[in-house]
C-alpha cells in the first residue's frame, strides 16, 4: 500500500528583499519591484510504501516537518502530493 506520493512537486518561494532604507523604497514605487525566486523542491517525485522510510537529510528541521506533516497550509506549486494512514 502507498503511504506517501509526490509525483512531479515543485514548490517555490518569493524573497521579500529584507530591510530597506526610504530611498529603497521610493525606487521600488517608481521603477517597480523585482521579485526574486527560488526553487525548494523541484520537480520531484517518489513514493513511500507500508513497511519503507524516508529520510530527508538537510540543515533546516522546518522542511523537513513540512514534508513529514499532512498540513495542507503549504501546498505545492506543481504536481501532486498525497499520503494516507498514519
Amino acid at each position: 500500500m502507498e503511504r506517501v506520493v509526490f509525483q512531479n512537486v515543485s514548490k517555490r518561494f518569493f524573497l521579500s528583499g529584507g530591510r530597506k532604507l526610504i530611498s529603497g523604497h521610493v525606487d521600488d514605487l517608481l521603477h517597480g519591484t523585482r521579485k526574486h525566486s527560488f526553487y525548494a523542491l523541484r520537480n520531484i517525485s517518489f513514493t513511500v510504501r507500508e513497511g519503507e522510510s524516508l529520510a530527508v537529510v538537510e540543515p533546516m528541521a522546518l522542511a523537513k516537518a513540512r514534508c513529514s506533516t499532512r498540513d495542507s497550509s503549504l501546498p505545492p506549486d506543481e504536481g501532486e502530493s498525497s499520503s494516507t494512514g498514519a
